[in-house]
Formats: C-alpha cells, structure tokens, sequence
C-alpha cells in the first residue's frame, strides 16, 4: 500500500513539471565577458592609434575628426597642447608635407568599460628631398573614452626619445 502512494504521486510531480517551465537562460554575448570585451576593446583601440597616422600621413582630416572630439586634447612633444580643431588646422597649413614612413610597436593597454588607455613607440621617419631622412622616435600615449558604444581620442600625449636612460640631473 505504500509503494502505491508513491505510485501516485510520480504522474503529479510529472504532471507539475510541464507546467512549471525553468527559467529561459539566454546566451551570454562577448560583451558580458569581461576577458572577451578586454580583448576585443585594446583590439579595436590599439588599431585606432594605426588608423590616426594613416589618415594623418595622408592628411585625411574628415578620418581624423571622426576619431576625435571636440574636446579632444593632443599635447605635443615640444610641451605645447592643441584642441583637435587646432592641430587639424596646423596640418591642413602645414607646407611643405613630407611624406613618412611609420612603426609602431610596443603597445600597452589598459582599460574599462568605457576608457582605455593605448601606449605606444611610434618611429617616424621623414622622407626629406634629396632622398635625406630624418628619424624621430616618440613615446606616446593615448586616453580614449567610449560614449554610445563608440571609442573617440580624449588625450593624446608625447614625448619625444632622447635618451636611452633617465637620470635627475640637471643638465
């Protein structure tokens, strides 16, 4: 007689189970991982630094303000800072324009949900007439801030490599 209660109650629960449906759990995007999103954000902003000296070499200003804000700041390896605005005014007047060859390496990141910070060895070298060139090794680093899912240049600043070593001396 017991094992029949039991019995009994196997087609209840059973019959409970159809009508009590779990949870729906939805499938979790990169985005929600934080690694994935890490990987994918120093991705897209360190690619970013690249596609600035692209559009800046080849003086593509429309490219450029697309990366920046009006708020952006660049401070310069001569220790002078422009607006956006400013420097893309500085390039356009510029004359004459040498062309350049460009690494980039070394890249660091760090970031958050919405600001990431790039560094960066950026060697340029200027092709002068008469086939002369003239290196010149900067040290950069670069603040961006996502707004409305999109990374945009807030800071940029940098530093022109002098010396292989620091010291506190004055000099």
């Amino acid at each position: 007689m017991t094992s029949m209660k039991y019995f009994i109650l196997i087609p209840v629960l059973a019959l409970l189970s159809c009508n009590n449906p779990s949870p729906k759990v939805e499938n979790k995007t990169s985005d929600e991982n934080p690694q994935v999103t890490r990987k994918t954000d120093s991705v897209a902003v360190t690619q970013m630094v690249g596609a600035f000296f692209i559009a800046f070499d080849a003086r593509d200003y429309d490219q450029m303000e697309a990366m920046m804000t009006p708020q952006t700041k660049l401070v310069h390896h001569n220790g002078v800072t422009t607006s956006a605005r400013e420097m893309l005014d500085i390039i356009k007047t510029t004359e004459p324009w040498y062309p350049r060859e460009r690494i980039l390496s070394q890249f660091e990141y760090e970031g958050g949900k919405d600001w990431a910070l790039v560094g960066v060895v950026n060697e340029a070298t200027f092709l002068l007439p008469e086939g002369e060139k003239l290196y010149a090794p900067y040290k950069e680093t670069w603040f961006f801030q996502k707004t409305d899912g999109k990374w945009h240049l807030l800071r940029c600043h940098y530093s022109k490599i002098t010396k292989e070593t620091h010291t506190e001396s004055v000099e």
